[in-house]
């Protein structure tokens, strides 16, 4: 009778917009990507650390910054075309919120000292009154009083120090991270081997020890005298904190989270074909989701997803059984039980603010559940469908594990046939648009 059409016309139609949605959504909200992302060491590698603090400290021949931080990360840094601004970037490294305000804090040629939040890290960014320059950045170890520190050294400069594209200064802050293939500067870890720590940190009765070389050699610094000091890295296991617990793996799946959701559902209007072409009306209806699922690499995620939805029936309109019917005398609902496979693909942003979008397949188990028009029951029955849904909304950093998420959803069905209260077989139609709330929760 032409149900087929209205049934499959919305795949297309929802598809061609979403699709020009999730375009929308890359071009206002994603923004560029800030820098270049580095890899933490194999001993981190999916470990977010978190900036605890941050200090400022002068002395005679610079200004010291002191980076308080949970546990080692990377970290990555450059310096404007003027020299007169800072770029700090700790991919892996989270902001506390409870940090307190550095305004009207910072001394030396410091001036100004500003926060953004990436995609699962931060970047730091310093503007100074005078060109400067960067000392190769080192970290220490815990101490009595400290956890673990970044240390980095700002030096004025006579003249801005212009960094090519091609030369990367990174700091390995705990000897395994990953380099990029170009010109590196690598900050020494080695307290008893570092001469800046040495400088900064004086220690007594440290003896030099002869050091084992390394296939690839770090080059050569040359101090004051001119003379060349050759910098051998040796290998060091970070320090593991008392109170730093292995984090578990649910499922032996990295990144994993759960998430839960409800929401309210807006169910479309259904025509039914079969003993008479009549259609039912539904008022809106409730959502309740729950989700398990793992982060892939590039922005994908996959989910596995169960919920429930329900709608009840407000009014029958057209010809059922030989009798005419227009009501809103009716009972009844209509109940959505489905498991579904998801992809999601996170937009990168700047702010804690994320937008996504995602598309998912799987099977609902549709239930008509004491349907009644006027006096005449009309059907109660159930059938099991293939399904499918897009929707795309936004994800909101609350710390480093929970996320708010706020999104839309379009849910569509096979035609499901059903069989009315004479007996007689019918075919219907779902679909259905849901506004959602929910938390999510990183596992690990």
């Amino acid at each position: 009778m032409g149900s087929d059409q209205r049934s499959y016309a919305p795949f297309a139609v929802i598809i061609s917009v979403a699709t020009y949605g999730f375009v929308a959504i890359f071009a206002i909200f994603s923004g560029p990507a800030i820098g270049q992302y580095l890899y933490a060491s194999d001993n981190f590698a999916n470990n977010l650390s978190q900036i605890v603090k941050v200090r400022f400290g002068e002395h005679i021949d610079k200004t010291r910054m002191v980076i308080d931080v949970k546990h080692p990360t990377d970290l990555s840094y450059k310096t404007s075309k003027d020299g007169k601004t800072i770029y700090l970037d700790l991919p892996k490294a989270t902001w506390d919120a409870t940090n307190a305000p550095l305004a009207g804090k910072f001394i030396g040629n410091i001036v100004e000292f500003g926060h953004t939040s990436t995609l699962k890290g931060s970047r730091l960014t310093l503007k100074s009154n005078t060109p400067v320059r960067i000392k190769p950045p080192f970290f220490l170890s815990p101490s009595e009083s400290h956890g673990h520190r970044i240390v980095i050294d700002i030096i004025p400069s006579a003249r801005p120090i212009i960094k090519k594209a091609n030369l990367s200064l990174v700091a390995s802050l705990d000897n395994m991270g990953a380099l990029p293939q170009q010109i590196t500067e690598v900050a020494q870890l080695t307290r008893s081997q570092n001469p800046y720590i040495q400088r900064a940190f004086p220690q007594k009765k440290i003896k030099p020890t002869q050091l084992a070389p390394r296939r690839s050699q770090v080059p050569p610094r040359h101090g004051r005298s001119g003379q060349s000091q050759q910098i051998q890295p040796t290998f060091q296991p970070p320090y593991q904190a008392k109170d730093l617990k292995k984090q578990t793996r649910l499922l032996r799946l990295s990144n994993t989270y759960v998430r839960g959701s409800v929401g309210m559902q807006l169910l479309d209007e259904t025509s039914n074909d079969g003993n008479g072409l009549y259609d039912q009306e539904w008022d809106p209806g409730f959502i309740l989701s729950g989700v398990i699922g793992t982060k892939l690499e590039d922005g994908f995620r996959a989910e596995g997803e169960l919920f429930y939805a329900n709608s009840t029936l407000k009014q029958v309109s057209g010809n059922w059984n030989n009798s005419v019917y227009n009501t809103e005398r009716v009972q009844g609902d209509i109940s959505s039980v489905a498991i579904m496979g998801n992809v999601v693909y996170d937009f990168r942003s700047n702010s804690k603010l994320t937008p996504y979008g995602m598309a998912g397949l799987g099977m609902s188990l549709l239930s008509l559940n004491d349907l009644v028009a006027g006096n005449s029951p009309m059907a109660n029955d159930m059938d099991l469908v293939a399904a499918l849904q897009v929707g795309a909304g936004f994800t909101f950093d609350l710390d480093r594990r929970t996320k708010i998420e706020l999104g839309y959803r379009y849910f569509e069905t096979q035609n499901p046939e059903f069989s009315d209260s004479t007996g007689t077989p019918f075919e219907s139609v779902f679909a259905s648009h849901s506004f959602l709330l929910g938390a999510r929760v990183e596992l690990n």
